[in-house]
Order: structure tokens, then sequence, then C-alpha cells
């Protein structure tokens, strides 16, 4: 056993090495097609090195003694003692901390808090013992008066408040595309800092409405930093010290199910934090980030993927650095959640906390040479996008002029392709989508919501919407016709040929039914639309005779699985195709309203 030393008995590994493994297993392609590219066109390669590990900026005092980042549970039922009874399970069942959703938040969805709610929060939680930040719209200066009138009226010592207001100045004008009042903000603050409230959160960039509404992840980073320098130069403007502000501005930021990104993203946040001190000549202090699941990622369909969808951004959070971390219950986009679905947005942090110990190392992504890297280009790319903001005035003026949301829009579009390519795959959605699920049960529906918005204004959309609305279309068709619609697979060959799962699950994602069987069996009475399914071979010796079976027969569409088969059918099914469009045609021919 001396001489025991592991590892000793492989070869040293080494970028060349790997490069030339890679070509022979990639049979004629090049490496570069190993490389992912973002939306937003950043290109991250199969294998990122660095040197040098990437040192991070000091962070804040824990929020909660003893936990690497603090467990919040978001609050926004609009009933008084439901609302007392929430927040006793949620502390009770391990939350650190409350997110009082008020009803003009950008994401509230059309729920949230009344006064009389908050109130009721402000006698069950203690704000002088438990952490509490407010989630509010334009309207936060309001709120924020009332939450300190109600501390004064129960005596509470205002200076020892662990409250956070988080007050964003700038949802109103990429919600109405409409100017922040400068003057308003800055006399708010005044206020607020008058009456011996604690400054620290109590403005945010909050970048949560920007992602919501597309943003990439160096958009996000972008406009978090211009946020942050916006209100420098705003209360600056009204006589405040910029070193003062800076110490009481917190970032929001989302995490996703891109778990790297997500943690390179966290991490950046901290290093654009402290380069826009510096770039100001202020001296460094650290930033409270704070990490909300994305709403862009929740979907209505199989929403207990959704589960997975939040343990995910609970791991990249946690390992990307967030001082607090909340999570969206899985149910979030079918409406208000139960106490089941708030366990479990709960218990997926404290998992990661209790028994995965993610906490016990603080950055545990540093020496990751793939990490590392991403980070830095992030980081690069975002001060790039923000000296282009700043450009252009600053954050109230890049969105005064339609410049964010054009931005934001471009990259949305790009992404918008990839999910209806299923470059991006969504599970339970575009991919293996269950057309008998039955759904969770839900306090409250949530409302129908407007899509419409002021010009220049941003819109949240969830990621699977596209797909959401054909799947509500086929269900109405069922409610209509006792049955979902219907396309036949004329299945050419063997009934093991993976074309036929992969055919069945394109046409579930628009709420497709299947009907298997012969072509001269198929009556047009049932469906007017044919998919022949097998392979190469199968259709060289038996494509022409099905196709015409099928014509035969009276079906109005017949499309292929496959690609370049020559048949003189009316679509080719493949991998790459816009599956949205072809669904929506799908729809036409089996006379689906949209």
């Amino acid at each position: 056993m001396d001489d025991f030393a592991p590892g000793k008995e492989f070869p040293p590994a080494t970028e060349e090495t790997w490069l030339e493994k890679a070509r022979a297993s990639l049979r004629g392609r090049g490496v570069d097609s190993l490389t992912r590219i973002t939306p937003e066109d950043l290109h991250i390669p199969p294998v990122l090195a660095r040197s040098t590990p990437l040192p991070q900026p000091p962070r804040p005092a824990p929020l909660v003694r003893g936990r690497g980042w603090a467990v919040m549970q978001r609050l926004d039922l609009p009933d008084a003692e439901a609302a007392r009874k929430q927040v006793r399970e949620d502390l009770k069942g391990g939350a650190d901390g409350l997110v009082a959703v008020l009803q003009d938040a950008p994401l509230a969805g059309g729920f949230g808090l009344t006064p009389e709610e908050l109130s009721i929060i402000l006698e069950e939680a203690e704000p002088d013992v438990v952490p509490l930040r407010l989630d509010c719209g334009p309207e936060w200066p309001a709120a924020s008066e009332r939450v300190l009138s109600l501390c004064s009226e129960r005596h509470l010592d205002l200076s020892l408040l662990r409250l956070r207001i988080a007050a964003d100045p700038f949802c109103g004008p990429a919600i109405n595309h409409d100017g922040a009042n400068r003057d308003a903000t800055a006399a708010a603050l005044e206020r607020l800092a008058r009456d011996g409230l604690p400054l620290r959160g109590l403005l945010a960039a909050d970048t949560r409405l920007f992602h919501a509404a597309g943003c990439g992840d160096a958009q996000e980073l972008a406009l978090a930093a211009a946020a942050f320098v916006d209100i420098l130069r705003m209360l600056e403007e009204r006589g405040f010290a910029p070193q003062k502000v800076a110490s009481c501005v917190m970032w929001i930021m989302t995490a996703d199910t891109d778990q790297f990104m997500t943690i390179a993203r966290l991490r950046a946040a901290r290093l654009l934090h402290a380069r826009s001190l510096e770039a100001a000549g202020l001296p460094f202090s650290p930033l409270e980030l704070h990490a909300e699941s994305a709403w862009r990622m929740m979907t209505r369909l199989d929403v207990h993927v959704n589960m997975l969808r939040i343990t995910s951004a609970a791991f990249a959070a946690g390992v990307g650095g967030a001082d607090a971390v909340t999570l969206l219950p899985f149910t979030t986009a079918l409406g208000l959640p139960d106490a089941f679905a708030r366990r479990m947005a709960r218990n997926a942090q404290i998992i990661a906390l209790e028994e995965a110990g993610l906490d016990r190392v603080r950055d545990p992504a540093a020496g990751s040479h793939f990490v590392d890297t991403l980070t830095l280009d992030l980081a690069k790319r975002a001060w790039e996008i923000f000296r282009d903001i700043e450009r252009r005035g600053g954050l109230l003026a890049a969105l005064a002029s339609g410049f964010v949301t054009d931005m934001i829009a471009e990259v949305a579009q790009r992404r918008a392709g990839d999910i209806a390519t299923r470059r991006i795959p969504l599970t339970g959605v575009s991919e293996y989508p269950d057309l008998h699920e039955e759904l969770p049960e839900v306090l409250t529906p949530a409302p129908v919501q407007e899509t419409r918005t002021p010009a220049g204004g941003l819109r949240p959309q969830r990621l699977s919407e596209p797909f959401e609305r054909l799947r509500d279309a086929a269900s109405a068709f069922r409610a209509r016709e006792g049955r979902l619609p219907r396309a036949l697979l004329a299945v050419a060959g063997s009934p093991h040929d993976p074309r036929i799962t992969w055919t069945r699950n394109l046409l579930a994602a628009g709420g497709i039914e299947i009907l298997s069987g012969a072509p001269e069996d198929c009556d047009p009475a049932e469906t007017p639309l044919a998919v022949l399914c097998g392979s190469d071979d199968d259709y060289r010796e038996r494509g022409v005779q099905m196709l015409e079976a099928l014509r035969g027969r009276g079906v109005r569409a017949v499309w292929i699985a496959g690609k370049g088969s020559g048949l003189p059918v009316d679509r080719e099914l493949h991998a790459g195709m816009n599956v949205l469009d072809a669904l929506r045609e799908a729809h036409a021919v089996l006379e689906v309203p949209s």
C-alpha cells in the first residue's frame, strides 16, 4: 500500500488528446459542431479552460445565521384569514422569510395581497425577526408607507426591521412605456430614510420582468447593472450621496433550468456590481443578491415536471451564490397553489440545504474551468450591452426610446424559433406530452390574462404558451365532438420503428390522438389526415402503394415521417422542422378552430 497513488495508472489528460478522441467519434463532423450557440449568439464550446480560478467579490453577512441562503416563501393569496394560515404554515414548515406579493406587482398573475392581507402578514411574521421582502409594482411608495405605519402602530423599532422594500422604479416604464417619476422616487426614499428605516434593500435592480419578457442571460445582467447605475444617478440628482445609495440597492434576478448558465449568471452579477462601483468611483460594498425561479419556464401542462424545473433552479441559485431564493410553486401557471405545492417549493430548497449541504462551501463552482470561463464571458458580454444602454442615456431613456424592448424582442424571437423546432425541448409539452393527464387542484384558477400591452411595453410570456394554445384548441374540440382530433398513423413496416413513437409524440404536442392501421382500413369520416410511418426501405418498397391506397380512400392530406422519400406527399415530418407550423397546419386539416 505504500506506493498506492490513485490515478497514476492513467495517462495525463490534455485538450489535444480530447480533441483527437472527439474528431474520431464525430465521423467527419468538426469539433465546432459541438459548440452551443445561445439565442444571444454567445458561443459555448464543448470544453472550456481557464488557467487560474476566477475570484468572487465578498458577499454580505447571511440573512439567516447558519445558512448559506435564506429560504423565502412567496405570499400572494388575497384572503385575510387564509393568508394568516399560510404564513404560519410556511414558517413552521421551514421557510426563513417571506415575499409579500402585492396586487400591482408585475408578475402577480392576477392575484396578490391587498393592504388588509399585508397587515395580517406583518402581525404573523414579526418583521423584526423574520426577513420580509415586498414585491411591489409602480405603487411601491404607498405600500412602503403603509408597512412603516403598521410597524409604528405595533411600536416596532424601525432600525431593527429585517424588511426589504425592494422598490423597482423601472417596472412602470417597462410595462406601460411611460417615464419613471424621478422626483417621486427620490422623495419617497427621503421620507423612508427620515422615518429611520434601514436602507439595505430599500431599492432593487429587479430583472424578473425583463426575463419573463424573453431577455437573454447577458441582457439580464446588463439590465441589472443599468438599473443599479440609473438609480444612483436618479438619487444623486436629488442630493443623495451615491455611496449611501449604492449600499441600499439589492439585485433580484432569475434562476431557471439551465443550471450552468444560471450559476455563471449569478456569479457574474457580483462581478458586474463590483465593476459598476469601480467605474463610478465608489468604494466596494457587498451586493445582496436575491434569486427567484423563472416565471417563463413554468408550464400549464404536465405540471409535475415543474418540480424538476424549480429544483434545478434552486440548485443553480444556491451554487451561484444567491443570498435568498424564492421558488414558484409547481402549479403557479394554473392558479393559486395549494398547501402541497407550496410545501414542495420550500422542500426543494430545504433538501438542497439540509441534505445536500450545498451551502457548506462558499462559491462551490470556483475552480471549474467551464463555469469560470462562462462567468467571465457572460460578464464581458453584459458589460458591452450595459455600455450601449448608457450611451443612450441610461435605462430609463433606453426604455422610453424602445431600445430595451427591441433588444429583448430580438433574442426572444430567436428563442421562440428554437422552441418551435424543439431545439429547446419542453418536457411534457413539446416532448413526451400526456394527452390524458389529470391536472392537480389549485385554490383559484388563474384568470385569463390580457395579452395586449402598450406600444413599446414588455409582456411576460411563458415559453410553453404557443404549444398550450394548440392543446387548448384540441380540448375545446373534444368538449364539442366528444373526442380529441385524430390522425391515422399508416405503418409501412415494423410496428416497433422508432419513427412511430417520434410521430406520436410530435402530434400529441398539438393535442392530436393517433389511430393506427392499414391504409385500406382508413375511414375519412374518422380523420382526413394520415401519416405514413416506416423506414426508408419501407417507403421504397411500399410507399407508392400505400399512398395510392390512402388517396383512394379519400384522405385529404397525407404526410410522411422522414425526409427525402421522394413520394408526392403533402408534408414531411422530420427533426429540426418547425413543429408549431406543422401542428397548426394539422389543426387546419382536422378543422380544429384556433
